[in-house]
């Protein structure tokens, strides 16, 4: 939900806004990808779509692997069959 505002936020600013076509290339990565695909990613380019692969892909990852692996594995409950098993 919070991405779909921050890229909504992005496309207001995107044709409303000039001062924003400066910063565009630094956090948008749809207009870096879409260079790409075009074959007309040159220079500073690279370094755009860097950046913004590292803010919106790796660190969102990072976050999740980190509540990941510092989630508390909670245990199923026993079956009835393995109740059983017990008393024996």
């Amino acid at each position: 939900m919070l991405v779909g505002f921050v890229l909504g936020l992005l496309a207001f600013l995107a044709f409303n806004q000039d001062w924003f076509a400066d910063a565009r290339p630094w956090v948008e990565a749809k207009y870096n990808q879409d260079a790409v695909l075009r074959g007309q990613l040159v220079g500073d380019g690279w370094s755009h779509l860097a950046l913004t692969s590292l803010v919106w892909l790796v660190v969102p990852m990072m976050v999740a692997v980190v509540n990941l692996l510092r989630s508390e594995v909670k245990c199923c409950p026993r079956t009835t069959r393995a109740r059983s098993l017990d008393g024996l």
